[in-house]
């Protein structure tokens, strides 16, 4: 049989085993069936072959990501944006003018923004206040909601009964006011939040297909072609499966399942859920490789969740072979807690064909080493913290650093690039864009273009390793994707430059012509 399309005259970097580069790639179906020069390759053609002139342009297999959160978002982007917003008075402005347009009582819930802990992303170097929002949202409740935050106004307090007597909730803290103790406004990590939440409209199934249509458009635009997607609901799962069986679904998604919200639930419902998806846990769940539940997480472990329960859960996760990603972060010690938890789980059930995933990967030492490559650990770690973040964080501990590329590589650990979209980054980033994670990765520089931890650098070649065929192994899927070689799947992205040679600055200006899934061009640029 012939091929059904021929790329020829390029450059494809194929990231083998060598880091090989090739002239010419030939497509049947939805396979790479021939990798090589162009004589040999252009010579496989048949009468219907689509023959493409790649005109000397660099092609590389598709990205993955493999730390996202596109379905928990994805009916945020019909939402009020923040985007752009550098100071309180910013947003401020935003939730006037909703307030304007609403009628009394009505929700104001913004877009989910990324500050995090992080406020020295607004020039006043502080949260907003409930008494930053009262004065332009009197009659309205406000929620401004962040990666592990939300922030709300005195309108919204009330209805949710919540004053300086208020116990703290499991899981999370109401911030009070030092000198006063009245509520803040501002709600700390899932505990806190669910009180907001569980009050909030839920979105309808339309809006969450809308808005995982539109990071699918957005994703393959950046030459994302597969991403690991955390924190996925029922309601997720089948809002996928709607779009993959409409051939919608442009983006190959594996799926880790929600497993500690709200934080509230008892431990049972938890691993009664790890029991239900069992199922799911030794096959491609929904029939193909654009569809997958491979796992649970990302579950909060940093003075979140109690030692005790994260290793009931891992260990039942264990005995089913699920794999768990666990966000260890902020603290320097978190880690250390974490590895220590799951060498207890190890004991007793052997996770070291499970690949468990570390989320973020920061602050290790060296003493960590020994018990990740024991375990066979995965790491997935992400650069836009240089950018937004760094200087919040920088002082954690001098002697650990925050976005340890180097270290992770250099001690043969298993590790991926990501975004932790849309949290992982600043107002004004472009939040998932591969390109400037790889350009932070090589450059060490923050978004002043200041340089941080310069031992920490690493090369373009292992950054495009950690972006494809490294991505590809923390999903079991090395053999399927992640390199450009023959029985894998077709998944490409041809580039506008050549992102090995271009000029430095130029990286994160490198733009995909066109990406291909599974043989087929899902974006062209005009």
């Amino acid at each position: 049989m012939f091929p059904d399309l021929i790329l020829y005259n390029g450059k494809i970097i194929t990231v083998d085993k060598d880091f090989s580069v090739a002239e010419a790639v030939a497509i049947r179906g939805d396979r790479l069936i021939a990798v090589g020069e162009d004589r040999e390759v252009k010579a496989l053609a048949g009468l219907d072959t689509r023959m493409l002139d790649l005109k000397g342009k660099t092609v590389i297999p598709g990205l993955i990501d493999s730390h996202v959160h596109v379905t928990m978002v994805a009916p945020d982007l019909l939402l009020p944006s923040l985007e752009g917003s550098t100071s309180i008075a910013d947003i401020v402005k935003v939730v006037g003018g909703e307030a304007r347009r609403r009628g009394r009582g009505e929700w104001i819930v913004t877009r989910t923004a990324p500050m995090a802990y992080i406020s020295s992303y607004l020039m006043e170097n502080r949260f907003p206040t409930r008494w930053d929002l009262d004065p332009v949202s009197p009659s309205n409740p406000v929620y401004i909601g962040t990666s592990h935050c939300g922030i709300v106004n005195s309108y919204a307090l009330k209805i949710l009964n919540i004053t300086g007597d208020t116990p703290q909730p499991e899981g999370g803290e109401i911030e009070k006011d030092p000198e006063t103790g009245e509520p803040t406004g501002r709600l700390i990590e899932a505990g806190a939040m669910e009180l907001a939440m569980k009050r909030i409209p839920p979105a309808t199934q339309e809006q969450r297909l809308e808005g995982i249509l539109e990071i699918c458009r957005q994703f393959n635009e950046w030459g994302i072609t597969s991403v690991l997607n955390l924190n996925a609901s029922h309601e997720d799962l089948r809002a996928l499966q709607e779009l993959r069986l409409r051939g919608k679904l442009t983006l190959r998604v594996y799926n880790y399942f929600a497993i500690d919200y709200p934080m509230t639930k008892p431990l049972e419902e938890d691993l009664k859920i790890i029991n239900n998806l069992a199922s799911f846990a030794s096959y491609r769940g929904f029939g193909d490789e654009m569809l997958e539940i491979g796992g649970i997480g990302e579950i909060i472990f940093n003075g979140v969740m109690s030692r005790e329960k994260l290793k009931r859960i891992s260990l039942e996760a264990a005995k089913h072979n699920l794999r768990v990603g666990v966000h260890a972060v902020w603290k320097e010690e978190a880690l250390d807690d974490l590895l220590e938890v799951w060498e207890e789980v190890n004991r007793e059930v052997d996770i070291t064909d499970k690949r468990f995933h570390i989320l973020h990967g920061t602050f290790p030492i060296e003493e960590n080493i020994e018990k990740i490559k024991r375990m066979k650990l995965v790491v997935s770690c992400q650069p836009s913290f240089l950018y937004s973040s760094y200087e919040s964080i920088k002082d954690i501990n001098p002697a650990r650093k925050p976005v340890p590329l180097r270290f992770w590589l250099d001690n043969g650990v298993q590790t991926g690039l990501s975004t932790d979209y849309p949290y992982g980054s600043g107002f004004t980033l472009p939040g998932a864009n591969p390109m400037y994670i790889i350009y932070y990765a090589v450059t060490g520089k923050d978004r002043n273009g200041k340089v941080h931890d310069p031992d920490q650098v690493i090369s373009r070649e292992e950054a495009l390793r950690c972006y494809t065929i490294y991505n590809a192994y923390i999903t079991f899927e090395e053999d399927l994707k992640g390199s450009i070689e023959p029985g894998k799947l077709a998944d490409l992205v041809v580039l506008d430059r050549d992102i090995l040679t271009c000029e430095e600055e130029e990286i994160k200006e490198v733009k995909p012509l066109m990406t291909i899934i599974g043989g087929k061009p899902v974006y062209e640029r005009g």
